[in-house]
């Protein structure tokens, strides 16, 4: 099956290559667990699409031994647009898409078929 912009949605493969720049590398990646490519570019949009709202990566690598990881792992990314001072100026609908991306375990984050039925894509087009 194919999404609507035609990239595969199901690839039934595992990944054990260390791949990606530090700031966009999902956790299972870093801790250089086997992994699903789909699930890990999830994570890497997730993180692009954060630092076009903020203009910074909440963290520098998402490895347990990192402060800010650490930080978005236990609280959350909304904990982090409320710590920087930018809850009010990011949706309550936005921040749910974000934190769905940006879930540390690959089994619980979100799936690109339920990206494309999340709200913040459902909204009217001009």
């Amino acid at each position: 099956m194919a999404s609507p912009i035609g990239i595969p949605t199901s690839s039934g493969f595992l990944c054990d290559e260390t791949v990606g720049k530090n700031y966009y590398m999902a956790p299972e990646i870093v801790m250089r667990e086997r992994y699903d490519p789909r699930r890990a570019d999830i994570w890497s949009v997730g993180i692009a699409f954060f630092i076009l709202l903020t203009s910074s990566p909440p963290f520098e690598r998402a490895d347990p031994s990192d402060p800010g990881f650490r930080y978005v792992a236990k609280r959350g990314i909304k904990a982090v647009f409320t710590a920087w001072g930018l809850g009010q100026d990011v949706s309550e609908t936005l921040q749910d898409l974000l934190s769905r991306m940006l879930c540390v375990d690959p089994e619980e984050r979100i799936t690109m078929e339920e990206i494309w039925q999340h709200p913040v894509l459902q909204r009217p087009r001009c």
